[in-house]
């Protein structure tokens, strides 16, 4: 599984990474998946960087997506 989990520090690529996945799946792979992460706005770190709180949220949602698409 390829998962493209995107968007914790802000989304400007989005559409552009968001369509190269849909390109793949229409292509037959089916194994590749996009997730758009939560921003982390409340939770950076040391020089704007994303901090525990917000990787933590960021783990807990590619977590739930691999169980909601039965990836194991």
């Amino acid at each position: 599984v390829i998962l493209w989990a995107y968007g914790m520090c802000g989304d400007p690529l989005k559409d552009c990474l968001r369509a190269a996945v849909e390109q793949a799946r229409a292509e037959g792979d089916e194994r590749v998946a996009w997730l758009a992460l939560e921003p982390c706005v409340d939770a950076m770190g040391s020089r704007n960087h994303p901090g525990r709180k917000a990787h933590q949220s960021a783990a807990k949602q590619i977590v739930d997506a691999l169980i909601r698409w039965g990836v194991s």
